[in-house]
């Protein structure tokens, strides 16, 4: 068997023989005596797979408690706590419930308190091992289940040829991002392909779609800190959240250098960028600010392509070389 299992019970005797059974057969066992101990454990997990944003290496698949525990709590009580407080659902989290009573009203009342299944002592291997097995098949399906979820959300809102978030994820995600006050002063920047009709008729389309592809490569690694989505076609948009003027500016010329020396597939590529911030337009909304910032991109196609304008607080189109004053 594969697994982590949370073992709790304050019979250090009892723990020792059951949990080296358990270890004989696999699996990674951590034997804590009371159920605090157990519930902090659990916090930790969780927290880091917060953190982390995926189930972290030290997490539990299997939860087993002895239902009468000599501390404040009780296996019960530590049950409740976890499906109530801390919402492990019974995929999420399975557990096993060790009781030494025959009685009905025991059994019901551990399922009740969102046990999965309970065995009776004195505990048989045999038997153990088969409950354990039995729930750690439900966890497994639930991983399963939830990692496809995270896969079709993944396919929702990725671009699959750039690898870039697409527009129903900006639809989704932009306007709290904009909306959050840590992140002024906010900028927008629209990033366009220049001539990029020619490269398709001239060089064919699989050729533009790995220029699309470098394209999109290279916003990810330059642009880690912000949101950088395929705005349709040749068209990129970028979210640059918590960014001054300077910083801004500095990226959107690193974006302009960049697409000159990427050279895919040997084709000469530059890009035409427009911009716009929060700071230049306070009282605008998100696609307010996306409308200036594409503004600033046709200025910059009609002086020529390849640069980088801005939309002022003014409304000029202001190319980026004219100002360069830090905020």
């Amino acid at each position: 068997l594969v697994g982590n299992v949370l073992y709790v019970e304050d019979s250090v005797t009892a723990a020792t023989v059951i949990k080296r059974m358990m270890e004989s057969h696999g699996l990674k066992v951590t034997h804590v005596t009371s159920a605090e101990e157990a519930l902090v454990l659990l916090t930790r997990s969780s927290d880091a797979e917060e953190a982390e944003g995926a189930e972290p290496e030290g997490a539990f698949d299997v939860l087993i408690t002895d239902y009468q525990l000599r501390q404040e709590m009780s296996g019960g009580d530590l049950l409740h706590a976890i499906r109530a407080r801390y919402s492990y659902s019974r995929q999420e989290l399975p557990v096993l419930m060790i009781t030494g009573s025959e009685d009905i009203r025991t059994q019901v009342e551990a399922f009740h308190s969102g046990a999965n299944d309970f065995i009776h002592k004195p505990l048989v291997e045999e038997i153990l091992m088969a409950r354990i097995h039995s729930l750690l098949l439900i966890k497994q399906q639930y991983d399963a289940l939830e990692q496809q979820a995270s896969k079709m959300e993944e396919l929702a809102t990725k671009d699959s040829l750039t690898g870039v978030h697409n527009r129903h994820y900006l639809l989704e995600h932009g306007e709290a991002l904009y909306a959050a006050p840590e992140n002024r002063p906010f900028w927008v920047m629209i990033i366009d392909i220049d001539h990029f009709k020619r490269i398709n008729d001239n060089q064919g389309h699989l050729v533009g779609d790995l220029v699309l592809s470098a394209l999109g490569a290279m916003l990810q690694w330059l642009l880690h800190d912000a949101m950088v989505v395929r705005f349709g076609g040749e068209e990129f948009a970028v979210l640059l959240p918590d960014c001054k003027r300077k910083k801004a500016q500095k990226l959107a010329e690193q974006v302009r250098t960049g697409a000159e020396s990427l050279q895919p597939s040997d084709v000469q590529l530059t890009v035409s960028i427009g911009m716009a911030g929060s700071k230049d337009h306070p009282k605008v909304d998100l696609n307010t600010l996306i409308g200036l910032a594409d503004k600033a991109l046709y200025a910059s196609k009609e002086a020529g392509r390849n640069k980088v304008s801005y939309t002022s607080a003014q409304g000029a189109l202001v190319p980026l070389s004219q100002d360069l004053i830090a905020e």
